[in-house]
């Protein structure tokens, strides 16, 4: 049975600290499934929750004002200083998913799993290949494929342990044992409905799944040595995961996405104008696939960490992160790529240096697919003849 429970503010926020709440809560507590933000004269004032059962709404409540207290009203207000912005008069087809479901075109695999077949492939893969152009014409990069699998040593030292360990997916293997083999295989047949079994003969946890691309570019040159002035770009596409608790929804936020990634490695003159450049050439290709939306200065999503606070301050202060902002409809916008400045917080990490001892700064530009394909026929409707392209 499913109870409501409000959860009131020891001291309101005000409504422009809405995003930064809304994106919080269901981190908060694996028991809230749904939750309504509650405004009074333009203040947030508390949260309508619902839960299974009766919830320990006392240490909900606590944990909810521990996380508004100190990760959201103290941070500084900031414009969100639109750099770009693309509007035009049309309809916006927001029954897309529901029509793609009734024509089999996806398959539903589990929480945040989306399969899809045709035409929704071949409209990925041209705008990667749209992307792909831009690299090519901009920069002689490289690119690599990367395994699926990353050390979770690697994500210690991106730094995600004590920033977002929210979005985390670790994997494990069965202890290497006969006899925890055996365990297993009684514990499996006897409780095979639920996956307590499983749980119980776990062995380490020594690898993730990547919830971004560019940290294998970071692991892959770790130790490295540049010749002073002497500069790199990677580009890769991969799986990326990131688990997204109840804010998974349709295809616009999985925990099981793609991502063309772009890194620049080198000096800051460098790295900071391939970012630029980037961006001035999706912002066109964005014109040019007939998509309404807007770029804007953006922080990532900080949870669970005293400095948070101050490291997204800091990142928007110093216009370290933009985000490529697509509309849903003529409200609501999904990101669809990010572009980053990373000073030398990697190369620092990671060892990599020029031969003057000088560390190098590094870059990067990631652009989910699926978000992109989304948003794409959620302008344009699911009819290939209607399109402003074609495959």
């Amino acid at each position: 049975m499913v109870k409501k429970n409000v959860v009131k503010f020891k001291t309101p926020l005000s409504v422009e600290y809405y995003e930064e709440l809304y994106r919080r809560v269901f981190f908060i507590s694996s028991e809230i499934l749904e939750f309504e933000i509650l405004i009074e004269n333009e203040n947030i004032v508390g949260l309508e929750i619902s839960s299974e059962n009766t919830p320990n709404i006392r240490k909900i409540s606590n944990n909810i004002n521990k996380v508004v207290e100190n990760e959201i009203s103290t941070q500084k207000i900031l414009n969100s200083n639109k750099i770009w912005e693309n509007k035009e008069d049309r309809e916006y087809h927001e029954d897309v998913f529901d029509n793609l479901k009734r024509n089999k075109v996806i398959t539903i695999g589990g929480e945040g799993q989306v399969g899809f077949g045709e035409p929704l492939i071949k409209l990925m893969d041209y705008l990667d290949a749209r992307i792909m152009k831009i690299i090519g014409d901009l920069f002689k990069a490289e690119e690599f494929r990367y395994p699926t699998l990353i050390p979770t040593k690697v994500i210690e030292k991106c730094g995600c342990l004590d920033s977002f360990p929210q979005l985390l997916m670790f994997v494990s293997s069965l202890h290497n044992d006969l006899e925890n083999y055996e365990k297993f295989n009684f514990e499996f047949k006897k409780e095979h409905k639920t996956n307590h079994y499983v749980k119980n003969h776990l062995g380490n946890v020594d690898y993730c799944l990547p919830p971004t691309m560019c940290y294998h570019t970071y692991h892959q040159f770790k130790d490295s040595i540049f010749t002073n002035g002497f500069n790199k770009v990677i580009t890769s596409k991969g799986k990326s995961f990131r688990h997204e608790s109840r804010y998974q929804k349709t295809i616009e936020r999985l925990w099981d996405f793609t991502i063309r990634e772009i890194v620049f490695l080198g000096n800051q003159d460098f790295v900071t104008d391939c970012r630029q450049k980037l961006m001035k050439a999706s912002f066109s290709l964005m014109e040019d696939l007939g998509l309404n939306g807007h770029a804007e200065i953006a922080n990532d999503p900080f949870f669970a960490s005293p400095e948070a606070v101050l490291k997204t301050f800091n990142q928007r202060l110093q216009t370290l992160k933009f985000e490529l902002r697509i509309n849903l409809n003529k409200k609501n916008t999904i990101s669809v790529a990010s572009f980053n400045y990373h000073e030398n917080f990697f190369s620092k990490n990671f060892n990599i240096k020029y031969d003057n001892e000088d560390y190098i700064v590094t870059g990067c530009a990631g652009f989910g697919l699926e978000r992109l394909m989304f948003a794409y026929i959620v302008q344009h409707g699911v009819d290939e003849s209607n399109w402003p392209i074609k495959l």
